[in-house]
């Protein structure tokens, strides 16, 4: 019998600090999590669409790639709206390369965004 919470796909878990955006016609989307054949975005302030509908729209990784990506929504649920992608997806060679960015992110604080460095002027005594 098969782990019932095991996935298909792997799937990568943004931090709040590397999330890519999801650019549709109804806005710039905070993407949670993504894999080869879905994503899930944060909903703020946009109403929720219904289960069924089509979403599309250019998703840009935190690697640097844009992508083309469309789907239908599966869930509405806390806050976010989970997606399951048309083919193509994203491929998966596409998403080691986002987990790779994103380990050297986190190993090499000068990759990190701009408001999550420390000030090297500081003194040692000030940062927490």
């Amino acid at each position: 019998m098969k782990d019932a919470n095991r996935r298909d796909y792997y799937r990568i878990d943004y931090p709040d600090s590397h999330r890519p955006r999801l650019w549709a016609s109804f806005g710039c989307l905070e993407v949670l999590d993504c894999s080869e054949t879905g994503l899930r975005y944060r909903l703020s302030g946009e109403p929720a669409p219904e289960v069924g509908a089509e979403v599309e729209g250019r998703l840009r990784l935190g690697s640097g790639r844009d992508l083309r990506v469309h789907g239908r929504v599966t869930r509405v649920r806390e806050g976010s709206v989970a997606l399951d992608l048309s083919e193509p997806g994203i491929p998966f060679r596409v998403i080691l390369q986002e987990q790779i960015h994103l380990r050297r992110c986190a190993l090499a604080p000068e990759a990190a965004p701009r408001s999550a460095r420390r000030d090297p002027s500081a003194p040692e005594s000030s940062v927490r």
